[in-house]
């Protein structure tokens, strides 16, 4: 997605053109647990979680993707469709999160990432339920290693507030972590 100077060059790239990249950087999901995994995605947010869900399919844990699209543009062949649902997001259709009710319960875990207002319903869907839940949270970072703090997030740690960079503690923060309302 183009959205500055940035990705304006990398969306620029051609096949054979030579990129310096640092990484990978922060921390991602943990995935030790034996629950059914609900993988929850939409829009650019989307592309993170194909890694996540090619590392459940090479195991006996049961999972599925469910992804939110705006338009027509649709990397959901990059999943396996065995495992995926697909919800064309829209004022009059509804949104992606709309399904976690019909996929989650008790005996699951939810994963996702996308834009904020999705992250948040999921977030409280989850919490009012017990249902654990970890968020890859999409901020922008200007350096990417914590230096800046631009990315910084509040976070709850023994009843206490505190701040987190997205880049370098994060992206991925547990729900009850999370010091949203």
């Amino acid at each position: 997605k183009e959205v500055g100077s940035m990705s304006r060059r990398l969306r620029n790239l051609r096949v054979g053109d030579i990129l310096d990249v640092l990484g990978p950087l922060g921390k991602g999901f943990v995935t030790n647990n034996t629950k059914k995994a609900v993988i929850v995605g939409g829009g650019v947010g989307i592309a993170p979680l194909l890694r996540l869900s090619q590392v459940f399919e090479g195991t006996e844990r049961e999972y599925v993707c469910l992804l939110g699209f705006r338009d027509a543009y649709e990397p959901a062949d990059l999943f396996v469709q065995d495992h995926l649902r697909i919800h064309r997001e829209s004022v009059d259709q509804g949104f992606v999160t709309d399904l976690l009710c019909e996929e989650v319960d008790d005996k699951s875990e939810v994963f996702a990432c996308g834009p904020l207002p999705m992250l948040e319903k999921i977030r409280t869907y989850c919490m009012d339920r017990g249902i654990p839940v970890q968020l890859s949270l999409e901020e922008r970072m200007a350096c990417g290693v914590g230096a800046c703090i631009g990315c910084a997030v509040g976070i709850v740690t023994d009843g206490d507030l505190t701040y987190k960079k997205v880049c370098s503690d994060g992206p991925v923060f547990r729900g009850e972590e999370l010091a949203w309302k």
